[in-house]
């Protein structure tokens, strides 16, 4: 079975300074912060089923912008390790940074359904199981602003490894919805991906993630 998902949120303003609060425990905020991030609501209601990655991608970058390029390298290296995936298998991850008229054309040969107005997005396709088996990353240089670039581009790859949503439970996070934005992994990004993609089966229900947050987290 071939499905998709869109991410096309725009991030504005900078984060606010301040102590990290403590999710090291299986506490009730970070249960919803976990939920949030891996069941996407959409046309009102939330998804039912986690997705990801069973071996590490290999990733392709096609990029007009060097430094952009290695950031995503960078980005998916540190994503990789985090989630303990292993060496890359035969499934792909694509990164696309370029003008919006040559992505668009891009765009459109993979999916006519893929919406680049924002100047940003990914799409993913999985398997019945809900294991991802392709994705695709695209950023318009010529639509994002420059300092937004980096924040957009790891949010999408997040997006591609099976987080495709926010939440309001806490702003250290580069998939806060309070308006911040980052452009490296904080320490509770970092163990959301080493949780998820150790102990949350692709296809898992929302109900047997907070039992899993419960007993791994």
């Amino acid at each position: 079975m071939t499905r998709h998902l869109a991410l096309t949120s725009v991030v504005l303003a900078l984060p606010a300074f301040g102590g990290e609060p403590d999710f090291s425990t299986s506490s009730a905020k970070v249960k919803r912060f976990a939920e949030d991030i891996v069941y996407m609501v959409s046309a009102g209601e939330r998804e039912p089923y986690s997705k990801r990655w069973l071996s590490a991608p290999r990733l392709v970058v096609n990029s007009t912008d060097a430094e952009l390029a290695s950031f995503v390298e960078d980005s998916y290296a540190e994503i990789c390790r985090e989630a303990q995936l292993g060496k890359a298998g035969e499934t792909t991850l694509t990164v696309h940074i370029g003008p919006s008229r040559t992505l668009g054309k891009v765009a459109a040969e993979r999916s006519r359904q893929i919406n680049l107005r924002s100047g940003h997005t990914y799409w993913i396709w999985w398997n019945e199981d809900r294991s991802i088996k392709d994705a695709v990353v695209f950023l318009c240089v010529d639509q994002v602003p420059a300092p937004s670039a980096r924040h957009l581009l790891l949010v999408n790859v997040l997006g591609a490894f099976g987080f495709p949503s926010k939440s309001s439970e806490f702003e250290e996070t580069c998939l806060s919805s309070k308006r911040t934005i980052r452009s490296e992994l904080t320490p509770l990004d970092r163990r959301l991906i080493g949780f998820y993609h150790r102990h949350v089966p692709p296809g898992t229900r929302k109900s047997d993630l907070r039992k899993l947050v419960e007993a791994s987290w």
